[in-house]
């Protein structure tokens, strides 16, 4: 999902989200379902007798929680495009994680990945601050709004096939 927070003259600020499916009041009931169906299981195998599967109930509890935070923190993740006269800054997201990229606009470039199909499949900024892919967790339609939105800020974009680095 892409919001465009602030658009002023010649500068923009985008902000990039992964599209939600699930809220996170979501994320925590079925945590708690899933840990009270194991708890009930492993209760339920103890009276039976079978207290040798208990470690493996639980085992598979872990496995479910720990998969569940981590769609959670994934969900979670963002990034900040600051589009200015000058320079474009890039901020990722990341749980507690922030890390900041600076480019200057002058020397800057977009590489469109393009699979067989020509469907976008990545963007990757090129320039003075390095390579750095943005927006890895967009669909497709969100994509081409932010490639579009990025070249009516008048960056240049180039599709690219493998040898794409060479170009940059």
């Amino acid at each position: 999902m892409i919001r465009i927070l602030r658009e002023q003259g010649e500068s923009m600020s985008l902000l990039l989200e992964p599209n939600h499916s699930l809220p996170p009041q979501i994320h925590a009931m079925l945590v708690g379902v899933a840990l009270f169906l194991t708890t009930g299981a492993s209760l339920l195998f103890i009276v039976i007798g079978a207290w040798l599967v208990v470690p493996f109930i639980l085992l598979e509890a872990v496995f479910l929680v720990g998969v569940l935070y981590l769609v959670q923190s994934r969900c979670q993740a963002s990034e900040r495009l600051l589009i200015g006269r000058r320079w474009v800054s890039v901020q990722k997201l990341h749980g507690q994680n922030r890390r900041v990229w600076r480019f200057n606009r002058d020397h800057l470039s977009i590489l469109l990945g393009a699979d067989e199909s020509q469907l976008i499949c990545h963007i990757t900024l090129c320039g003075d601050g390095g390579l750095l892919e943005i927006g890895d967790f967009l669909n497709q339609d969100d994509m081409k709004l932010l490639v579009r939105q990025l070249s009516q800020r008048g960056l240049r974009s180039h599709k690219h096939c493998d040898w794409a680095l060479l170009a940059c």
